[in-house]
This record gives structure tokens, sequence and C-alpha cells, in this order.
């Protein structure tokens, strides 16, 4: 009993010595933020007991201040505590969950409030943003007639307040040093700062290897724009925020924009937006979608061009659309928007310290994420607008983000995002939370979304009926039927390299007699597009080259093909099971006046437009393409691997061969 009191006794005075150490650390903080101006979020002083210090000192580091942190010791560990928490599961799940307090504009006074209650994150609710010294130049009737919510127009008012801020840059040797602020923004004196003229070096001498310019010295010559994140939840109408954006720099005499989304069919939804806002002949006539411009260059001379992370990275006429981009924007001094709508679709990225790609096309560096940040360093004075509900699932995830300021010259991570990255990682999640509030406290990111407060949910099972477990047990026997085929045709191929691999032995030998095993493979593993044939066109040659190319594949890559493709098939067949039961859920909610919202996990369009290109049964009408007869994206998902596990010879002339035979290579 003595010594579990002197243990209590202990624990009490470590614990009020530890309080009493982060009080004064908390002290000496405000003191430095106040005798530097810098103004802390409250948040931060109420997190140092359960922060990483190293962390925190870094984040004061990059405000400017500097401060010796002590080493304060963690908090006693309560056993009775964690085993009363083990015992609670359910209740420290719903305790350690993400909180969110309600959301409204604080700094903001005007417009009508969003039709639905939202809510913030309660982290980035203990931060508040900065004043609003920018004054929109928006139609008058888009306020007054609520086409923008408050916190749409919250965003698009900090967003453009961003944008008249200018990254640091790194003084040029001639510059007094001293006078450079060490903070992460520096507020332009005018609304556009003019690129100084690069110095033209002497052409290499004849003969010799012409070198490409030094990206590090070209970027670190620029002076870059800085960036916006409008991070929003689903729901809270980021295209039509983006709209808003690309309406208020017309209003201010910018008129050239790049929108860069996920699909061609989110171009009518930009357009829509426009329309809605007001921009009715704009939408129709200067709006144009960069897959259908098939010129080399863009021949139109201001207007919103649209294009996808896929298209981004195409070619047309032998010109990479990318190069028409920066060739339409007309260079360094582009000042019109760069929105990259679902920036998510570019977060696989390696940067090198000189903030350029590397490594990429492969699984590290996706060649949409190579483009979307070679556009960016191409044009340093656009204004960018990263827009996603899930932008930052990992850190690895920013490096796309360079405007965001939050590396570089001027920050903590001045050797530029490896730095940033590692410090992050080593960090852990407080670091990346310090983050996200330093971003809202410069109005450099709004992270909103819809509250679920009163939401209901509710499964519905048993949706599939007679009929639908017919087909799906049908559909079973068949891929079983073509998995044992599978099997064979593995065993067949393993047989044949065998074969080959023991003639090539004989033949280095100079062995020509083939015994009568020998001769019956080599019948059996003749292949019939090794047969010439004059009268075959340019186009069977290809194909035929093909098949000889299938027959050849691993059996890791035949197996991949087949249950990638199986994969496809029964998810197809599970959402078309569940159509009927939606559409009379549907009827029902209509009945009793609420409004219905269908999501699907995947169409199939993409991979039904490619089977009917293969089949020939395409056509295209005003950019948009039609099929002549019904395509079953499931039907050409089992021809796929029935010509990819059994690449056929060609059909004998003259001889017609059934339906599902007539395709091209697939």
């Amino acid at each position: 009993m003595a010594s579990s009191t002197a243990s209590a006794s202990a624990n009490t005075a470590s614990a009020a010595s530890r309080e009493a150490l982060i009080q004064a650390t908390a002290a000496n903080i405000q003191a430095a933020a106040a005798a530097a101006n810098v103004t802390l979020p409250a948040s931060l002083m109420q997190s140092l007991g359960s922060l990483d210090l190293t962390a925190i000192q870094g984040y004061l580091q990059g405000m400017g201040l500097d401060v010796p942190l002590p080493n304060v010791p963690p908090a006693p560990n309560n056993k009775d505590k964690e085993k009363e928490k083990e015992n609670n599961d359910d209740e420290d799940d719903t305790a350690e969950a993400v909180s969110y307090k309600p959301y409204r504009p604080v700094k903001v006074k005007f417009g009508r409030p969003h039709p639905d209650p939202v809510v913030e994150n309660s982290t980035l609710a203990a931060v508040e943003p900065p004043d609003v010294t920018y004054s929109l130049a928006l139609n008058g009737d888009v306020i007054a007639n609520a086409k923008l919510s408050d916190l749409q127009l919250e965003a698009v008012l900090y967003g453009c307040q961003r944008h008249q801020m200018d990254l640091p840059k790194k003084p040029e040797p001639e510059e007094d040093l001293e006078n450079q602020a060490p903070c992460t923004t520096t507020t332009t004196s005018k609304e556009e700062t003019k690129l100084k003229t690069p110095v033209k070096k002497p052409p290499p001498a004849r003969g010799s290897k012409r070198k490409s310019p030094d990206a590090k010295t070209k970027q670190e010559a620029a002076t870059y724009r800085a960036g916006f994140m409008l991070g929003d939840g689903a729901g809270m109408g980021k295209g039509r925020t983006l709209a808003a954006f690309v309406m208020e720099n017309i209003m201010r005499g910018r008129n050239k924009h790049i929108w860069v989304s996920v699909s061609n069919d989110l171009y009518d939804d930009a357009k829509r937006d426009l329309r809605d806002l007001g921009l009715e002949k704009y939408a129709e006539k200067k709006c144009f979608l960069l897959k259908n411009i098939t010129q080399s260059r863009i021949p139109h001379e201001e207007g919103l061009i649209f294009s996808t992370y896929k298209t981004l990275i195409g070619n047309t006429r032998g010109t990479s659309r990318l190069h028409q981009l920066k060739e339409w924007c007309g260079g360094a001094d582009f000042d019109g928007l760069i929105l990259l709508d679902e920036c998510h679709k570019a977060k696989n990225v390696t940067l090198d310290a000189t903030g350029n790609t590397c490594k990429v096309g492969t699984a590290e560096c996706s060649k949409a994420a190579a483009a979307v940040v070679e556009l960016q360093n191409c044009l340093p004075r656009a204004r960018v607008v990263y827009c996603s509900a899930t932008a930052v699932s990992e850190p690895f995830s920013l490096g796309f983000m360079s405007r965001l300021g939050l590396w570089g010259y001027g920050t903590e991570h001045p050797s530029g995002f490896p730095q940033f990255l590692e410090s992050i990682k080593r960090l852990g999640c407080g670091a990346m939370e310090l983050h996200a509030m330093h971003l809202k406290s410069k109005g450099a990111m709004v992270a909103r979304t819809l509250s679920y407060q009163g939401c209901e949910f509710a499964a519905i099972s048993n949706v599939m009926n007679a009929e639908s477990e017919t087909i799906y047990d049908k559909s079973a026997e068949l891929w079983g039927e073509m998995h044992d085929a599978l099997v064979n045709e593995m065993a067949e191929r393993k047989d044949r390299a065998e074969y080959e691999k023991k003639l090539k032995w004989m033949q280095a030998r100079g062995q020509t007699f083939l015994d009568a095993e020998m001769l019956e493979k080599q019948q059996l593993y003749a292949d019939s597009d090794d047969e010439d044939d004059e009268e075959m066109t340019e186009a069977e040659e290809q194909a035929s080259l093909y098949r000889k190319e299938v027959r050849k594949r691993k059996a890791g890559t035949v197996k991949s093909v087949y249950w990638g493709a199986h994969q496809r098939f029964f998810r197809s067949l599970c959402i078309a099971s569940k159509v009927d039961a939606a559409i009379a859920e549907t009827k029902e909610a209509l009945k009793d006046g609420h409004c219905v919202i269908i999501g699907l996990q995947s169409t199939g369009e993409a991979r039904t437009k490619d089977a009917a290109k293969q089949a020939g049964s395409d056509k295209v009408e005003d950019g948009e393409l039609f099929f002549d007869d019904y395509i079953c994206d499931s039907k050409e998902g089992i021809r796929r691997v029935l010509m990819n596990i059994f690449p056929l010879p060609p059909k004998p002339r003259g001889v017609v061969p059934p339906d599902f035979l007539i395709t091209k290579a697939i």
C-alpha cells in the first residue's frame, strides 16, 4: 500500500512538472510570435502536449521564428486505463474517430447560405482564414440570384486572393540577402510580374553534342505564382466553383484558360456550370474539347481548352498535346487559369531535387502526373487551382502540388519535395495536420464537406431474381470450362517450351535426326502463321504477327488476362442483377417526393467502345461514337480471353467464319 501511494505521488508530481514545462514553452512561443508580428493558430498551443515537438520546431522555423524547445517528458502511462481501453473498443473507436464541426464562412459576410448543412474537420476548424482583401468582379446577378452560395464565393475569393501572391524566389547573387523576408509567400506589387529576358548562350561548336538547358536554372530564374487547393467533399459543387473561377478571370480580361479533368463527359458538365452562371455564349462558342482538335496547332485565339489527363499525354499529327497547350498559352507570361479537376489522378509522381519528374512511365511516376508537373513548370505565371475531395491520401501524393509553397526556397524544406517527403515520413500524421492548418491560415486551402447528421443508411439484400440466379450459375459453369481449357493450354505451352529448348540444343550440336517423338511434336506444334502466303495483305500480316506473339506469352501473362476479365465480368453481372431492385426503389422514392441519385461502380463504357472499334461496328458523328448494333461488354470480355488463350489461325480463303470470329487483332 505504501509503495502504491508513493508511486501515485511520483506520477502526480511528474504530471505537474510536465504541465508547467508545456505552459512555459507556450509562453516563449507566443512571446516570439508577438515580437515578430506573426499570428499562430490557437490549436498549436493546445496541441503542444500531444504533437511531436520536432514537427512544431520545423513549423515555427518555416514561420520565421527561432524558438528553442525543451524535451517534454511523455505523459505518464496508466496501465489500468490501457486495460479499460482494450475492454471498451467500441467506445474508443467513437472517441478516436475524426470529429467535425459545423462550418460557416468567418470572413465572408455576403452570399446566401449553402443549401445543405456543411461541416469541417475539427483540426482545421481551430484555425481562422486570413482577412479578405480581394474584390470580386463577378456579375451582380450571380450573388443576387444565389447562383453561388456563400461557401462557393468564399473559395473563389481566397483562390483569387492567393493568385495575387508569388512563391518565394531565390535571390540573385547580386541581390541583398538581408532584405529577403523568410515567409512562404510574397505578394506582388502589381497584378502581373514580368519575367526577365533570359540571356542567350552562344550556339555550340559544330560537331559538338547540343546540351539541353539546365532545368534547375530555368526554374530558379522564374517567379512562380502561388496556387490554391479546393479540397471540398462530394456534393459541395466544386464544378460550379471552378466555373466561377473562369468567370471571375474573364471579367478581369484574361481570355485563355485550361481545364483538365478525368473524363470527356465532364466537358458537358463544365459548359453547363458556365451556362448556369450566365456565360451561355462563352460556353457554346469559346469552350473547346482538346481531343476534337485535329490540327497540329490549336486554331482558337482565346477560350477555354478542356482536356482529360489521358489526352494530355497523347499526340496528334506528330505533335504532343502538351506541346500544343504550351504553344497556345504563349509561353511563360501566360496568366490564365490551369484548373486541375480531380487532381488525384496526378498523384503518382516522383520528383528530383530540381522539381523535375523522374522514373516517368513507371508505377512510381505516371505519364499524366509528369505532364501536369511540366505544364506548371513551363507556365510559372499561370493561376493554378487544385481540385479534389481525395487529393492527399498519402504524403507521396503531394508531389505535383508545387504551387502550395510547402517546399522550396523560403520554406522549412528548401531542398525540395524529397526533403519535405522525408520530413513528413519521419514526423508522422501530426506534421500533416500542422501543414493543413498552415495552408488554411494562409488562405491557400479550403476543405469542407456536407454534414451527414440525420442521414440513414440501409443495405438492401436478396435483390437477385430467379432469372439472374440462372444466368449467374451458367456463367460460373462457362468460366469453369474456360479455366480447365486454360490449365490444359498452360501444360501444352510448357511441353512446347521444353520441345523448343531440346530442338535448339540439338541444332547447336549439328544433330539433324529427329526421333519419332520429336517428329510428332514438330507437327503438333507447327504454327500455321509461319506458312508463306503471297496474297496476304499488310493488315493480315500484322494480325498474323500478333497471333504468334500471343502464343509465345508467358503463363503468368495469360493467367493475368483470364483473372482480370473474370473479375470484370462478374462485377458487371452483379451490377446488372441490381438494376430491377434499384428501379423499384427509385420509383418508390420519387413517389415520396425525394430526389434520387444513382452511383455506378463501373459503366464499362471504355471497354465497350474499344470492343466496338475492333469489331468495326462503330461510327463517329460530330465527334461522338455511335454503335450500329448492341455491344455487350461482358460478351466482348469473354471473346477477348478466348482469343488471347487460343489465338486462331487465319481462315482458309473462301470460307465464311462464324460471327463470333469476325474480329480484328485484339
